[in-house]
């Protein structure tokens, strides 16, 4: 009874400059559209979303990265099926401008590459693996922030945003302004995050406490 939408593009080519032909591809700017929502989905979505800041937060550092590899849509989605209500999301930019979630300043620890998240296009960085994939083997790869706010959107989800570089704040309070997606937003760093910190939409939420994986818990 659910509905899905599939943000991509099916295309067919022949010769040897692939990049060039990404680049001519993203020239459409496919990815930057956001998914379509209904006025009922929206009220739906945004009455969770008051309900989820009226309660007790559950926010999963990195995703449920027990689950499923960190900063991942599918460890984002375990979040919501185990229970809880949002996740802490690492954001980098890569060398053409795309926003995604990667937490490293080095990709070598958790990638099969080399460098940072901005020596590489999309189109390169997707292409690699993460040396530890977990369950989800080679289907799972790092993801761009517009997929993460959608998928958030769908399960209207609350963000912790850690914004890893200095410069990215507009850009990212534009996808909220697209995504319509403020009240999800529970906190942001005020050093990285001027354009959203400032901004009279966001309402911050205060952390109650910090459980660790080996059961310890810090007020």
């Amino acid at each position: 009874g659910q509905t899905r939408y599939l943000r991509g593009l099916v295309t067919f080519y022949e010769g040897k400059d692939i990049e060039a032909k990404f680049k001519d591809l993203d020239a459409f700017g496919w990815r930057a559209k956001v998914p379509p929502e209904t006025a009922e989905a929206r009220e739906r979505r945004q009455a969770r979303v008051s309900e989820r800041r009226a309660g007790l937060q559950i926010i999963c550092h990195r995703g449920a990265s027990e689950f499923a590899h960190e900063n991942t849509l599918e460890a984002y989605r375990a979040t919501f099926e185990l229970g809880a209500d949002g996740n802490e999301i690492d954001i980098r930019e890569t060398k053409d401008g795309v926003l995604v979630c990667f937490h490293d300043d080095i990709l070598d620890l958790i990638l099969a590459a080399y460098g940072d998240v901005s020596d590489y296009t999309w189109n390169e960085l997707s292409r690699f693996g993460f040396r530890r994939p977990g369950p989800f083997a080679e289907h799972t790869r790092i993801p761009t922030l517009a997929e993460v706010f959608a998928l958030h959107r769908q399960y209207a989800g609350l963000m912790h945003l850690d914004i890893k570089r200095r410069g990215l704040d507009r850009k990212i309070a534009d996808l909220l302004n697209q995504f319509d997606m403020w009240e999800h937003v529970m906190i942001a760093p005020t050093d990285n995050g001027a354009a959203i910190v400032k901004d009279a939409r966001y309402d911050p939420l205060r952390y109650k406490t910090e459980l660790y994986s080996d059961h310890r818990d810090v007020d």
